[in-house]
């Protein structure tokens, strides 16, 4: 464990900062595609005449 504390202390700030950053943006992203193929999916399934 105490071979990890060196290696982080190497990686600059700005890495630290972004990285988080963009794993949020792309996971926004995903479950916006995805909300709107749901959503897509449903006005579809909306206009079929019912079945009786």
């Amino acid at each position: 464990m105490g071979d990890i504390v060196p290696v982080v202390q190497q990686i600059p700030v700005r890495v630290l900062l972004v990285t988080p950053l963009l794993l949020l943006f792309f996971v926004g992203l995903m479950v916006r595609v995805y909300r709107g193929k749901s959503a897509e999916l449903y006005n579809q399934a909306a206009k079929l005449p019912l079945e009786e």
